[in-house]
């Protein structure tokens, strides 16, 4: 047996990864290393990023109770793996912090996305299921499904159907009210935060938001800012114009002009400001965007007005929260035409164009969290499961169901 044949099988009984019977048949093989490993991976016994990380010389995929099988995704502040958890056999996804980010800075905003997500729960945003840290290490665990984000769709697609794109953006609002009640805002709106589960442009999606390592307590005091002055975070190309200027006073209205930016790009194929550089871009946002009719001339002119206001410059200009846009954008969802039908619902025109209302049409006395309510219980259960009665969904106090998603999905954060 040559040397690295056997350092190879000694790796792989430090690893843990094989049973006693596995490692048995293992000794039994014949050839090089990397063919034993090519067997392995056939067999199903180890993953190919674990059979890679085995040849490079490492033994350790056990994190506490999880043991991970692939790197999925890698961000600023962590990298992305999918794992099991041993006990329950499920699979989960865990972020891990860089072990070259060391700054204290950086640390504490990792450790504020745990406490963050764990404040959270809501089908429209990924929970977390467990946090800790071992020696210098820190990691969340979060639950973990298989998906797209809307980056990958607008790359597979482009200009995505007006009904699905708003269904999206209409789900996330949702989501963002939820984290809005809890005085969050993720400051970090764009296509790849935003995971779609579907298979296809023709199923109604399920959207997921990802990524809250941007995100902070807005309740908090000048003393517990994790940002310093002059630090730029966010993605500039769905940055709002008060988030270029400061990163520090953001407010909710911030994340609605970053969804209405997420939504002129999966309409138009573009964004709504341009330039050859960053500060190009930073400083067209003192104008006012382009109406997305300019862009796309079968943009209907309410919602022309919707994604106007979204976009506007001055956020009291905007939707004040994340659910007045929800029910701007309930009209033009996937789900309008089969509610409207099932429950008689009719569109009423507001005296605010930007505003519009759902109402039965023989009663006027119910309003539109009652649409709302059948609309997220329909996206949020599984499609090949039997379907159970949500909570219903109410304008006030609340815009969202109590029950935690049925499947979530993580994946990397890379920019767009």
């Amino acid at each position: 047996m040559s040397a690295h044949m056997e350092l190879f099988k000694e790796g792989l009984l430090h690893s843990q990864l094989l049973t006693s019977d596995q490692l048995q048949q293992v000794n039994e093989w014949q050839g090089q290393d990397r063919e034993i490993a090519e067997q392995l991976v056939r067999k199903g016994w180890v993953t190919k990023w674990q059979v890679e990380q085995l040849l490079k010389g490492r033994t350790e995929f056990e994190l506490k109770n999880y043991v991970m099988s692939e790197q999925v995704g890698e961000g600023g502040m962590g990298a992305v793996f999918k794992a099991r958890q041993k006990g329950f056999d499920r699979l989960v996804a865990i972020k891990l912090m860089k072990k070259e980010v060391a700054d204290q800075q950086a640390q504490e905003r990792f450790l504020r996305e745990i406490a963050t997500l764990g404040a959270v729960h809501h089908p429209n945003i990924v929970a977390a299921l467990d946090a800790d840290q071992i020696g210098e290490q820190t990691y969340l665990v979060m639950e973990y499904v298989e998906g797209k984000d809307l980056k990958t769709w607008l790359s597979d697609y482009g200009r995505l159907p007006l009904n699905w794109a708003c269904e999206v953006i209409m789900q996330v609002a949702l989501g963002l009210q939820h984290a809005h009640e809890k005085g969050l805002v993720h400051r970090d709106i764009k296509p790849s935060n935003i995971l779609i589960i579907s298979e296809s442009l023709s199923e109604l999606p399920s959207a997921k938001l990802v990524d809250l390592g941007l995100a902070r307590f807005t309740e908090e005091g000048e003393g517990h800012n994790l940002t310093q002055t002059g630090q730029v975070m966010g993605t500039v190309d769905y940055m709002s114009p008060e988030q270029a200027r400061s990163t520090k006073h953001v407010d909710i209205r911030s994340d609605i002009f970053s969804l209405g930016c997420t939504l002129f790009k999966l309409l138009s194929g573009g964004l709504p400001y341009t330039g050859n550089n960053v500060m190009e871009r930073l400083v067209a946002r003192t104008r006012a965007a382009p109406l997305l009719s300019s862009l796309c001339a079968d943009t209907p002119p309410e919602l022309d007005q919707i994604v106007a206001r979204m976009l506007a410059v001055s956020p009291s200009d905007r939707y004040s929260t994340p659910l007045e846009a929800a029910q701007a954008l309930a009209p033009f969802s996937m789900n309008t035409a089969r509610a409207s039908k099932e429950t008689n619902f009719s569109i009423v025109q507001h005296s605010d164009p930007t505003v519009m209302d759902l109402v039965p049409a023989t009663s006027g006395d119910n309003q539109i969290e009652e649409f709302l309510a059948q609309l997220v219980d329909q996206k949020t259960v599984s499609q090949s499961e039997p379907q159970s009665p949500a909570a219903p969904i109410t304008v006030s106090p609340s815009p969202y169901t109590n029950r935690r998603p049925m499947v979530l999905t993580i994946a990397g954060a890379a920019d767009g």
